[in-house]
């Protein structure tokens, strides 16, 4: 009975890790064509750019969860099954990690193809065969495009400054909470000392309690073995001086 629930629990969790394997795959492979579309699409503006970045870290944070429940259903399952999922595991990770790598490069890519599309002219200009209103509104242009790419590099540099403040922030957070732990172990560890002593104390003096009652019982032991003497030999005194007497008296 028992082998027959040990067979039927793991016929359920590979079914359960067979799931979660065939939904990373599909995950990985979304992930992939997002990415790929992303590196080779010239005509997405920068937000449509920022939201397929953004749904693609969905994805991917998805993604992780999936491979986190799919490392914990492998625990459970016998050696051979295990084995054979370490394998699928190891590969799913792989292809992860490779999926954000690639998708970072491709978001530095972008954003290094907007900050330099500004700097570029809207096509070959020879000035000998412009008249002068078409140099001058043309040197417009090339000084508009010029400041739309400054100011695209500043917005670059606000959200690095940002996400700077942000990051240094939670850093700060997270050492004085660290610093909280270190001071809370520190009065764990000082009050499980002063227990050890007060322990420690609390047995001498228990200790030496006993010591006292054994003496206080020795002595009440002594008292009743008077009392019980002298109940049971009441003329003992008498008896003696009356041979005494009778002494005298022969002599």
């Amino acid at each position: 009975m028992r082998g027959s629930s040990n067979h039927l629990g793991y016929s359920t969790m590979s079914e359960e890790i067979q799931y979660l394997d065939e939904e990373l795959t599909d995950l990985c492979a979304e992930i992939r064509k997002g990415v790929d579309e992303l590196t080779s699409s010239k005509k997405l503006t920068a937000d449509k750019r920022q939201d397929k970045i953004s749904h693609l870290n969905n994805r991917i944070s998805r993604a992780k969860q999936v491979f986190h429940s799919f490392k914990v259903e492998q625990r459970e399952l016998s050696k051979d099954e295990a084995r054979e999922y370490e394998q699928k595991g190891s590969a799913h990770n792989q292809v992860i990690s490779k999926l954000v790598n690639d998708l970072n490069w491709a978001k530095q890519a972008g954003d290094r193809d907007e900050l330099m599309a500004g700097g570029k002219p809207a096509g070959a200009f020879n000035p000998d065969e412009n008249s002068a209103n078409q140099i001058v509104e043309h040197a417009k242009g090339v000084q508009d495009e010029s400041m739309q790419s400054i100011n695209r590099s500043k917005k670059l540099i606000d959200k690095s400054e940002k996400l700077g403040v942000e990051t240094a922030s939670k850093l700060k957070e997270q050492t004085e909470q660290m610093k909280r732990i270190y001071d809370s172990v520190d009065g764990i560890e000082s009050n499980l000392k002063r227990a050890d002593k007060i322990m420690r104390a609390f047995m001498k003096r228990m200790a030496t309690d006993k010591l006292v009652l054994c003496f206080i019982l020795l002595m009440v032991i002594g008292i009743v073995f008077i009392i019980a003497w002298k109940a049971t030999h009441p003329g003992g005194k008498n008896d003696g001086k009356e041979d005494l007497n009778s002494a005298s008296q022969k002599v």
